[in-house]
């Protein structure tokens, strides 16, 4: 195996851990959002409502895709591109609120 050390190891499974952690926040938020549509009158604050609930669902799935695409027990720095997307799909959603 190539050159591997604790650090590099620690910062992947970080990295994965965190990804599932946010995919599980994500979920919970679009969950919270279709509630709140669901029980607003106004149609198009229920259609915005609705379409952000989507949007959660959309980040959480492509969180999913990524850790099942990703082959399990990588320690190259190759791997913190994981790290990489997840900031920038947290940017995202800053953009959103």
């Amino acid at each position: 195996m190539a050159n591997v050390n604790a650090w590099t190891t620690g910062a992947v499974h970080f990295a994965e851990s965190a990804s599932r952690q946010r995919a599980t926040v994500y979920r919970d938020r679009a969950m919270h959002l279709t509630v709140m549509a669901e029980a607003e009158p106004i149609g198009r604050l229920r259609a915005q409502l609705l379409a952000l609930a989507r949007e959660y669902e959309h980040l959480a799935s492509n969180l999913d895709q990524e850790s099942t695409r990703r082959p399990r027990g990588r320690t190259t720095p190759q791997g913190m591109g994981v790290f990489n997307r997840a900031v920038a799909e947290d940017a995202d959603l800053q953009e959103l609120k």
